[in-house]
């Protein structure tokens, strides 16, 4: 159970570390 929630959570952090990443390269870019 408590493992399932760390892989969420660190999943949720992954993807809200890309999503940033992301955005900051369009602004580097435009």
């Amino acid at each position: 159970m408590f493992l399932n929630s760390y892989i969420k959570i660190s999943f949720h952090m992954g993807t809200h570390c890309s999503i940033l990443e992301v955005r900051k390269i369009f602004t580097e870019k435009f």
